[in-house]
């Protein structure tokens, strides 16, 4: 047994592309490579991409090495597309882990890494968290762990955290800091805008465990200051509680709800308001998490090398475990070098 977990890669990001298509980077002890599924067919498209990400609209994808970022419109793993831009950086990306997402312009990235959260256009990178006030910290020795961020569907806001400080930190477009969003566990560990961007929600985890809660975007831009671990707290709440139980890895945001993938193996639909909707059992940790292009199948990676493709809504199979409503059509495995599918 530990020695097929040991040949078990992850399935570290998936980024949709159009209809049921979606790129997918498997890594293992010799590096990361992408591929594209495409029905149910798998091609490898190119080793060494350390992250892939999707604008939040304009069809923008970019795709990270360690030398450069691409930007291009219209991708679909496949041909070329149109290059919106190409951006040299000059980082070291340690330990190959990163997620990237490209602005809905194109004019520039968010990435998120050990080395750092950084926003990287033409003119270079630069760290937006975490920034250290006291001189005697050294920047270019930084290593920081749970790197998490994302942006707001419009691009107006950037959420970053990590596991060193107690708050995920709100900033503009330019990385200038708008304020902060206070831990409910322990350590910041994962953040999302709404379909509609109306609400961001943001993770913190300790151990497996976690607190996800909710806070009004408006009332974030007038100024609102949530405090760290003030939800056990009587009296009147400037937040609400998503869930009390999961510590977020992955999670994407449907018109209606958003549905979160968790530490144990468990997706989970919640509503806004905190309404649970329903639970679906999947197994290992969730690692990364993409919706088609309708909004009628999940895609779901794990830690253990599985890529789990629901069809949500078009009912339970017999070995179904929870109360969602989704049949898996099938499951891809990365195993070694290769992709296999069951």
């Amino acid at each position: 047994k530990d020695k097929i977990a040991d040949k078990l890669g992850n399935v570290d990001q998936i980024c949709p592309l159009g209809g049921e298509n979606v790129l997918f980077i498997a890594s293992n002890d010799d590096g990361k490579t992408l591929y594209l599924l495409e029905g149910d067919r798998v091609s490898e498209v190119a080793k060494g991409v350390i992250a892939v990400g999707k604008s939040k609209r304009n069809e923008i994808y970019a795709l990270l090495n360690q030398d450069e970022v691409w930007l291009i419109r219209g991708y679909d793993g496949k041909s070329s597309g149109e290059l919106v831009a190409r951006f040299s950086h000059e980082l070291e990306i340690i330990y190959d882990e990163a997620e990237i997402l490209p602005f809905n312009d194109g004019s520039k990235v968010l990435l998120a890494a050990h080395d750092g959260i950084f926003l990287i256009s033409q003119s270079g990178s630069k760290l937006i968290h975490p920034i250290y006030e006291d001189e005697g910290d050294d920047d270019d020795e930084l290593e920081i762990d749970m790197a998490n961020a994302t942006l707001s569907n419009d691009n107006e806001l950037i959420v970053a955290g990590e596991q060193d400080t107690d708050e995920h930190v709100l900033m503009d477009s330019e990385g200038e800091r708008l304020g902060c969003i206070g831990a409910q566990s322990s350590y910041p560990h994962f953040c999302l805008f709404s379909a509609d961007d109306t609400q961001l929600i943001t993770n913190s985890c300790h151990f497996y465990n976690g607190v996800t809660i909710g806070v009004d975007r408006a009332a974030l831009k007038r100024g609102l200051k949530v405090e760290a671990y003030s939800y056990d707290e009587e009296g009147e709440k400037n937040f609400t509680l998503i869930d009390d139980a999961m510590r977020v890895y992955a999670g994407v945001a449907t018109q209606d709800f958003y549905i979160l993938g968790d530490a144990y193996g468990y997706i989970k639909a919640v509503g806004k308001d905190g309404r649970k909707i329903w639970r679906h059992y999947l197994g290992g940790t969730i690692k990364s998490m993409a919706l088609s292009e309708d909004g009628s199948v999940l895609f779901v990676g794990t830690y253990g090398g599985r890529l789990h493709k629901l069809r949500l809504g078009a009912g339970q199979d017999s070995h179904t475990i929870g109360n969602g409503n989704h049949k898996e059509e099938f499951r891809l495995i990365a195993y070694e070098d290769k992709i296999y599918r069951w």
